[in-house]
């Protein structure tokens, strides 16, 4: 979820000068899904306005066709919209469900995390229009830089081969 209510953080500043950083708590947002695939370093995300089974199943659905030739394997956290029904909808995706509260399992929280550090950290928006366009900005800056999502999502517990 990336909004309009932003996150604060150190700043530098030349010595004497304190940074002022603005704060914002306008509750617009957008939702994003995102797979990443830490072997090569590539992702595939859709922006959503919002978090629900329909938009999942879009999500899925554009990853399948894309990824046609694939077996995709999707960690999930149980949130309310990775319904039951889309675990085996597609014939190249396969649903895994980690456990509650278990961020450490799933490569894409990193990802996230590392967007809304690099991209998003002492942000103000005007609109939720600029937080897609920002969004947008940071999927193409980081899909560029496939090493990086590699050391963010390439856990000791990823097999290295199949």
């Amino acid at each position: 979820m990336f909004g309009r209510i932003n996150k604060t953080g150190a700043a530098w500043a030349p010595k004497g000068i304190r940074p002022v950083v603005k704060i914002q708590k306008v509750r617009q947002f957008l939702y994003t899904f995102s797979a990443i695939f830490p072997h090569t370093g590539e992702n595939f995300s859709l922006i959503m306005p919002v978090a629900t089974a329909e938009s999942m199943d879009i999500f899925l659905k554009h990853l399948s066709k894309k990824y046609k030739k694939y077996r995709i394997i999707i960690f999930t956290d149980r949130a309310p919209w990775h319904t039951k029904r889309l675990h085996t909808k597609y014939d190249n995706i396969r649903i895994v469900e980690i456990p509650p509260y278990s961020p450490e399992l799933n490569p894409t929280e990193n990802f996230w995390d590392y967007i809304r550090e690099n991209f998003f950290k002492n942000q103000c928006f005007a609109s939720i229009e600029h937080v897609e366009e920002r969004l947008v900005e940071a999927f193409e800056a980081v899909s560029n830089d496939k090493a990086a999502i590699q050391s963010l999502s390439l856990f000791s517990w990823i097999p290295l081969s199949f």
